[in-house]
């Protein structure tokens, strides 16, 4: 596993992989391999095992991934190379930085809300079209994260500074 290129860990378990397959040794020497197939299902061997699952969870922010497959729930998380070096020195709360709530930029009135609860959203992602002073503002996102409560609806009048959501 030293010569791994990623770190996967499923529920606590190490997993070692290298970017050319992925197939994995397990803690104990047992053989693993995740296949991802179309549709957002998983394919998983373990020893002689095969579990078919499928994504019922995902978060860019944490790079984590939650599937269900034969009656259990695996939660995954990948680390790469960087991830595992900022990890070795204390700071692997890095890539995974939490993001604080969308705020009004300037009073205005929310013309559109562009997105969902629970829609994870890649950093530029347009979130809402705010008006102020009779021109239309695009509010983007910062970050990567996954939207959590909206805070306002269409055609709610805001002043700068008030939460328009959460994340």
């Amino acid at each position: 596993m030293a010569d791994a290129t990623y770190r996967i860990t499923v529920d606590e378990i190490s997993l070692g992989a290298t970017p050319a397959g992925s197939a994995v040794v397990l803690d104990g020497g047992r053989q693993a391999e995740i296949v991802a197939l179309p549709g957002g299902s998983y394919r998983i061997f373990l020893g002689h095992q095969v579990l078919t699952g499928y994504a019922v969870a995902q978060d860019p922010a944490t790079k984590t991934l939650t599937v269900a497959a034969g009656g259990y729930t695996f939660t995954c998380r990948l680390q790469d190379r960087l991830d595992q070096v900022l990890e070795k020195f204390g700071l692997s709360g890095g890539a995974a930085a939490k993001v604080a709530d969308l705020k009004a930029p300037m009073p205005g009135l929310v013309r559109r809300i562009l997105v969902q609860p629970g829609q994870a959203v890649e950093k530029g992602t347009p979130l809402l079209v705010l008006e102020a002073m009779k021109m239309e503002n695009m509010i983007k996102a910062q970050a990567a994260a996954t939207v959590g409560k909206i805070a306002v609806a269409e055609g709610d009048k805001v002043e700068k500074g008030a939460v328009l959501i959460g994340f």
